[in-house]
């Protein structure tokens, strides 16, 4: 049957057409940028699971990169550790010839003088991006200063904090005391709980439960307050946190010149500096300590492997003593060169594992949205071969209204 004003063949012939056009408009997007989900209206759920995996990706990448940094920093201490060790076992044998009947003490001393001044040079020119793990980095003690009146002052305010919790339950007399005494024991447990060094949850809380039942009974028979036993134990946990700041502060603290007597540490790595540190600062006690080379030794100098000085005077117990020194120090020196070693096989496998999960993250960021190109190259030439037949399709469609014309004639 046919029709004058509705084409009904032709109406589904570009409907058809239309469909495979906005198909082969899909398939030419996925072939030109590779993705079958590029934006959110292509599929919600896998490309927000593909962004959060390429946020962690990114993040992952980041940390690579600054673990590449560090590990070029660990090398190049390795490196200048090495040589420094090399030269200080050159003082060594310098010291074991020093010893024989008749040798020049005073050539090998000069000879001993020129291998210190090379070890200064390494030392000093040990530098990866301002940062030198050999020797201690230029400081001051202000903070060290500043962390110790600190904790002055905490102290003073738990000193408040006990006579509050004392004179309200003296006020209160002798009904309390007994309660008192099961309160500050449940406050001390808190303290301890709050000061360990890697507090519980948990522990906390139950220790918080007890007090608070302990310092409620002795609040309702008219000594102190639950928030005075509270007010004790965090006055506690602040200056015991003070002091532990100002120990750390004071352990951070260094000196750049080298051969001056002070502690210095391989950063984070635990382990001495090799050269140079720092000494206490006024009134602060507990905090100095020297560098392996700037340790004074056993001789009569009480001189460092830095400073030790040989002549023709030298007496042959101190020459003793100073190669005592100078295996103590080459003891400490290989300690530090097994911590420096440590560390690069720790940032070697961290940064393994890191490429490991990066590649992970890329493949199934690629599995979600990269679109299969041999799928795609084959759906292309089908929809080329549809859109052509249903343009045929649709001009066949459109003739069939000529054929009312031709029924006139």
């Amino acid at each position: 049957m046919s029709y004058l004003l509705t084409n009904a063949s032709a109406l589904t012939a570009l409907q058809n057409l239309t469909n495979t056009q906005n198909a082969l408009n899909t398939t030419q997007s996925q072939l030109s940028t590779g993705l079958s989900v590029a934006n959110a209206s292509d599929n919600e759920s896998y490309w927000s699971i593909a962004q959060t995996m390429s946020s962690a990706n990114g993040a992952l990448g980041a940390v690579n990169s600054s673990l590449a940094v560090n590990g070029s920093l660990v090398s190049t201490n390795t490196t200048a550790l090495t040589a420094a060790i090399s030269v200080v076992n050159n003082i060594k044998t310098e010291l074991v010839a020093a010893q024989a009947s008749g040798a020049p003490l005073a050539t090998i001393g000069s000879t001993i003088a020129g291998y210190q001044a090379t070890l200064k040079t390494i030392v000093s020119a040990n530098d990866t991006n301002g940062q030198n793990l050999l020797q201690g980095d230029a400081g001051t003690y202000a903070a060290n200063a500043a962390a110790a009146a600190n904790s002055a002052a905490l102290t003073a305010a738990d000193t408040t904090a006990q006579n509050a919790v004392t004179d309200a339950n003296t006020t209160a007399g002798a009904a309390v005391t007994s309660l008192a005494s099961t309160a500050s024991t449940a406050e001390s447990a808190l303290t301890t709980a709050m000061e360990a060094a890697s507090p519980s949850a948990s522990a906390i809380a139950t220790a918080w439960s007890t007090l608070n039942d302990a310092a409620s009974a002795v609040q309702a028979a008219g000594g102190a307050t639950v928030a005075q036993y509270a007010a004790e134990a965090m006055a506690d946990v602040a200056k015991n946190a003070a002091g532990a700041a100002a120990a750390t502060a004071a352990a951070a603290i260094t000196t750049t010149a080298p051969g001056t007597d002070g502690a210095g540490s391989l950063s984070s790595l635990g382990s001495q500096s090799i050269i140079s540190g720092y000494t206490a600062a006024a009134g602060v006690t507990g905090y100095a300590n020297a560098g392996i080379l700037t340790t004074a030794g056993t001789s009569s100098t009480q001189a460092s492997v830095l400073t030790m000085s040989i002549s023709s005077s030298t007496s042959a117990a101190d020459l003793g003593a100073m190669l005592t020194d100078v295996d103590n120090a080459l003891t400490k020196m290989n300690t530090a060169a097994t911590t420096l070693g440590a560390a690069t096989n720790e940032i070697s496998t961290q940064q393994t594992f890191l490429s490991s999960m990066q590649t992970n993250l890329t493949n199934g960021v690629a599995s979600l949205v990269d679109a299969d190109m041999n799928q795609v190259s084959t759906r292309l030439q089908a929809l080329q071969t549809q859109q052509q037949l249903g343009v045929q399709s649709l001009s066949i469609a459109n003739q069939s209204s000529q054929m009312i014309l031709k029924l006139f004639q």
